[in-house]
Formats: C-alpha cells, structure tokens, sequence
C-alpha cells in the first residue's frame, strides 16, 4: 500500500468517525432539548395551573364571605325578633331572597361539600321563617330553629373554610 492510498483509508475512517461522533452529539442535543422542552411545558402547566387556583380562590372566597355575612345577619333578625316579635319579621323575605341569590353562586363556586353545606343553612333558616309565618307559631320550634342557625353557619364556614384550604392536586398538573 502506497503513501497516498493510506492517506486517503485515514482520511475517510477520520470522516467517518467525525461523522459518528456528529450524530451522536446531534442524537443527545436532540434528545436533551426535548427533554427541556417538556419540563418547560410542565413548568407553564403547573403556573398556570396555580393561577387559575388563586382566581378561583378568591371569587369563591368573595362568595362564601357574602353568604357568611347575609346569614350572620339573618340571624341577626331573628334574634331580633325573638325579643320583640312582630318588629323585624318585615325585614326577613327581603333577607331570604339576598341568601337565596347568594346561595346560587356559592353552589355554582364551591365543590359539592360547600354547596351542601350552603343548602343546609339555606333550609334551616327557610325552616325558621316558614315556622314563624304560620297562624300561631309555636315559640318552643321556632327557637329550636333559631337555636340551629348558628352550627348551620358554623358548619358552612368550617366547609368554605376546607374548600378554600384545598389547593389542588399534582396529579391535576401532571395529568396523572
């Protein structure tokens, strides 16, 4: 074998083996990139996954406060009216229909254990008003009623609370 042939066979195993080496740094570039890429893609998922928490938190947080408040101050009223009946009964249809409206938008919010909870206190107070509406009200249900209006908002906020609290699942993120 002559001096030129061997320069040649050199030259292409060289050629060859810079090609080689090529493809494979391509083939890792490549496969590294991709692997970012996802990351980044799961990155942006999960951001905008805690976004759309956060916004939700907050209008449900509006919803559940409003509903808190209007039954705070039915209760409010009925106390009222237990001493000194027939003075703020006027008050209380308008009051009902305001927790009724309120009372949509929680159920619509919130998940199914704050729209129970909002039902729960809706009818326990419904309960109360229908009670004391009748012909002759009966004083010892209408203060039972009254009585259990207070554990119905307690048990409500103690659920706006948990649902509030709950900031989602990874699994939701990541799909799995």
């Amino acid at each position: 074998m002559d001096a030129a042939m061997a320069a040649l066979l050199g030259a292409g195993v060289g050629a060859l083996g810079t090609s080689a080496a090529a493809t494979i740094a391509g083939f890792f570039a490549y496969r590294n990139i991709r692997l970012q890429a996802q990351n980044q893609a799961l990155q942006a998922r999960s951001q905008l996954r805690h976004e759309y928490l956060r916004d939700r938190r907050e209008t449900r947080r509006i919803a559940y406060s409003e509903y808190i408040e209007q039954a705070q101050k039915i209760h409010g009223t009925i106390n009222a009216e237990s001493i000194g009946p027939g003075t703020h009964i006027a008050e209380l249809p308008d009051q009902l229909g305001v927790l009724n409206r309120l009372r949509a938008r929680v159920a619509v919010e919130g998940p199914a254990d704050i729209g129970n909870a909002g039902e729960a206190l809706y009818s326990t107070v419904q309960a109360w008003f229908v009670a004391r509406v009748t012909e002759s009200p009966d004083r010892d249900r209408l203060t039972q009623l009254g009585v259990a209006i207070g554990p119905a908002t307690e048990r409500f906020t103690a659920a706006a609370r948990d649902a509030l609290d709950d900031d989602g699942s990874i699994g939701a993120i990541t799909g799995g």
